[in-house]
């Protein structure tokens, strides 16, 4: 069963390291050599824009380090990234990049509030929240692994898959408070997708995909 879960995430990691995301009548997508096999590893992963066409490609962040899971700001003005194991931002014409975190540990998975003044993102298993400034950062959760963190339409909760190998549910935490409370209890959650407009929860139980209320209740298969 860990095998299989490390698999998962193993495949998802590929996925969401070449995440694609229009905004602004542009592609933000990560791109660059990792290394020529000679010597030392070195990541260079940049993150950088291209028209949907084709053209008006460009690179927007630059120096060696590994950059990953670029997400667009809600207004398409930013883009937010992990690099070097610290939260950036760097508006989306490659100007006033900027450090958002200075703490250890590995951070993953961001994702930005609907109303872009808030980042949830994973920060060594735990749920973590920081102002888009970098302010009043905190964690949300203590004990156990948590994963794939995403707002509420209103930005008041965090979503996330939260337990221990081969025991996952699905979670909310309430921003302000940072109480905690379980939406299922079946132990087989994964996967974790809020809908485009924030009422429902689509994620994997048992293998297969079903749908409950942003609210909680009964889980439905898809």
């Amino acid at each position: 069963m860990e095998g299989a879960a490390q698999n998962a995430r193993a495949v998802g990691q590929k996925v969401l390291d070449r995440f694609e995301e229009k905004k602004q009548g542009l592609v933000v997508y990560i791109a660059g050599a990792t290394g020529s096999g000679i010597g030392p590893y070195t990541p260079k992963m940049q993150v950088s824009v291209i028209r949907p066409d084709g053209t008006g490609g460009r690179q927007l962040t630059q120096g060696d380090g590994d950059r990953r899971f670029p997400r667009p700001s809600p207004d398409g003005k930013r883009i937010l990234f992990v690099g070097n194991d610290e939260l950036h931002v760097v508006a989306i014409d490659g100007r006033g990049a900027k450090a958002l975190t200075a703490t250890k540990g590995s951070k993953q998975r961001p994702r930005w509030s609907r109303d872009g003044r808030h980042i949830a993102y994973e920060g060594d298993d735990k749920v973590c929240v920081v102002d888009s400034d970098g302010g009043n950062l905190k964690a949300l959760t203590k004990e156990g692994q948590s994963y794939y963190p995403q707002f509420s339409a209103d930005g008041k909760k965090v979503f996330f898959i939260h337990g221990k190998i081969g025991a996952w549910d699905v979670w909310s935490a309430d921003v302000a408070s940072g109480a905690t409370k379980a939406l299922t209890t079946s132990g087989k959650a994964g996967d974790l997708v809020v809908s485009g407009d924030g009422t429902k929860l689509l994620f994997t139980e048992g293998g297969r995909a079903v749908v409950m209320s942003a609210e909680g209740g009964a889980a439905k298969p898809v």
